[in-house]
């Protein structure tokens, strides 16, 4: 089963970094803090060592408002220090999802540097600020802050990895907005190009640039130059050693597998990247990659697979304080959508077997008709064996033996010969999935028309038919055979009711039958038209479509539809005209002398 995905991506600066897992041996980095630096300093430090390598956020806020107690004990001296110990405490609360209390620790802190006229602190206030906006969807004062940000850090000499950070920041924020995907690719490829002008790279950042333009470009649809940049952000997190962005950069590649079809890829990305979130402990990214896995099990028809997996998603966004943007509603919607979905296969499949069994019925109640028709048939033949002594002459007998003998043979042959493609195309769809509704009114419509011929009473067959009722039979005929609606444009007037010439309406009827049996299985059109004329002592049959059409005068080998046209109307003393060319259509005109069926014929039969 195909399924329309929807892939969520998780915005870099809204969920938990962790470059590693968190060791205890990093409690010796707070030793040389406690000897050589104060103690302000000293405590945000340690903050930013465990928001940084364990994800730690709640005794990171701790640490850093106990030094805010201390640079506030004397508001001038450590002014600075008070800057550094909002920011850290407006990450912290950010990370925890308290985007309300983040916020307001960021504008005392940007109120702060802007006192001490501290650019590039400010710049970086609004950078994190932006990040906080972005966490609430606030998207419009996300891009405000943002942009101070640039616009700041442009004019500060030396600060292009921070100008780098708030490109990509800017990016997220653009990326979040539908209906700006442009305007963040522009800027994720304005921070890719400004990379390669930064002498020390942060390779960090670097990743970020990297894996975002990866991301705008999936939602753009252009997965081969995503695959380039996801493969980039790859080979760096392996560099830096950074389980987080490796896992990140793996499941982005693992969703470029997934839209292009190639779900074993996709399924081995998904789980390393699992692997990678199981060992950094980031259930926000678990919650994720399980809801990726989910689609993958869905698209696969793997119902009971994507079920575990959308149920193990939801499990790890419950144990993340963060919220994971509409990750729960989304995960609600996927598993209604997938138990829809499995029992809407479920029935397909007891539909197509029906199907199966009603067709291969219809055939043989077909068949047994037929036979039966043929019995009858024989017997009238017997008894006509029998009223050959009555008869003058050997000949007349033997004409009266031909004649009936061919109208049973162009009965049973051409009714059943009509009806052989359509047996054989519903079989063929009936094993994919559902028939369309058309093809099944059109399939009893053959039906009941080969029904009505069968049971004709013999006196009748071979009785000339109209003009209007037999352009109104070619009519069905033409959508049945081309399996779409026929256009019919007849103009007989009073011509409707001659009576048509039986060998006319045999050759007419197998042309109409070739004819648009080609439109249907080479033209490509999406609609076609039947009409029939008469012009002076002429009948004239036209059949256009709006297909891809060819080239009259190079028509491949083996085009037996043209051969056997060409040779009906031949066989009518007609005229067989083929207008076409290369995407412009095909126009088939048919013109037949000596059309009417004479007093004499109409005698006969």
């Amino acid at each position: 089963m195909v399924l329309l995905l929807t892939i969520t991506f998780r915005s870099k600066s809204q969920t938990t970094m962790k470059t590693q897992a968190w060791l205890p041996a990093f409690c010796f980095l707070w030793i040389p803090f406690l000897f050589s630096a104060h103690p302000i300093d000293s405590l945000i430090d340690r903050s930013i060592v465990l928001q940084e390598n364990s994800g730690d956020y709640g005794h990171a806020l701790e640490l850093a408002r106990s030094a805010l107690s201390l640079a506030q004990k004397d508001d001038q001296k450590y002014r600075s220090q008070q800057g550094r110990c909002q920011v850290e405490i407006g990450r912290c609360l950010r990370a925890l999802g308290q985007y309300d209390e983040a916020l307001g620790a960021y504008e005392k802190a940007l109120q702060i540097r802007k006192e001490l006229f501290d650019s590039a602190g400010v710049a970086s206030v609004y950078n994190n600020m932006s990040s906080a906006y972005l966490g609430m969807y606030n998207f419009e004062d996300a891009e405000a802050c943002s942009q101070k940000a640039i616009a700041l850090y442009r004019q500060i000499p030396g600060s292009e990895n921070q100008l780098l950070r708030a490109c990509n920041n800017w990016a997220n924020v653009l990326g979040e907005k539908g209906d700006r995907l442009e305007e963040a690719i522009a800027m994720n490829r304005l921070a890719i190009d400004l990379i390669q002008r930064i002498p020390e790279k942060d390779t960090l950042s670097w990743i970020d640039a990297e894996y975002g333009f990866g991301k705008r470009l999936i939602q753009k649809g252009d997965y081969a130059a995503a695959r380039h940049h996801l493969q980039q952000a790859l080979a760096l997190g392996i560099q830096l050693d950074d389980g987080t962005a490796i896992g990140q950069a793996q499941e982005g590649l693992g969703v470029v597998a997934l839209h292009e079809n190639d779900l074993e890829a996709a399924r081995e990305y998904f789980e390393q990247a699992k692997a990678m979130y199981q060992q950094a402990g980031d259930s926000l990214a678990l919650a994720y990659v399980y809801f990726n896995l989910g689609e993958l099990h869905g698209s696969a028809a793997q119902f009971a697979d994507a079920r575990q997996a959308y149920h193990h998603a939801r499990i790890n966004l419950n144990k993340n304080v963060v919220p994971g943007e509409n990750l729960g509603d989304v995960i609600d919607q996927r598993i209604l959508y997938n138990e829809a979905s499995r029992n809407q296969f479920k029935f397909r499949n007891v539909l197509s077997a029906t199907i199966i069994l009603a067709l291969l019925i219809a055939i043989i109640l077909l068949t047994r008709l037929v036979k039966e028709r043929a019995a009858k048939m024989l017997e009238k033949e017997q008894k006509l064996r029998l009223q050959e002594e009555a008869l003058h002459t050997r000949e007349e007998l033997l004409n009266v033996k031909e004649k009936l003998r061919r109208i049973r043979h162009s009965v049973i042959k051409d009714s059943v010969h009509t009806m052989l493609p359509y047996i054989e195309s519903n079989l063929q769809e009936s094993a994919t999935g559902a028939i369309p509704q058309e093809q099944f009114l059109r399939f009893k419509r053959m039906i009941n028309r080969l029904l009505r011929k069968i049971n004709e009473p013999l006196e009748n067959m071979g009785r000339p038919i109209t003009l209007k009722a037999f352009a109104a039979e070619m009519h069905e005929c033409a959508e049945d055979a081309a399996m779409m609606t026929v256009r019919h444009f007849s103009s007989l007037d009073d011509a409707g009711g001659y009576p048509l010439s039986n060998a006319v309406a045999h050759h007419m009827e197998i042309i109409v039958n070739l004819a648009f049996s080609n439109i249907r299985n080479h033209a490509g059109c999406r609609q076609a038209t039947i009409a029939f004329e008469v012009e002076g002592n002429y009948l004239v049959l036209d059949i256009e479509d709006d297909g891809k059409g060819f080239d009259p005068q190079h028509v491949r080998k083996g085009a037996e539809g043209l051969v056997d046209i060409n040779d009906h109307t031949r066989e009518m003393n007609g005229t067989c005209r083929i207008i076409s060319s290369p995407g412009q259509g095909t126009q088939i005109q048919i013109k037949v002398p000596s059309f009417l069926a004479s007093s004499e014929a109409q005698a006969n039969s």
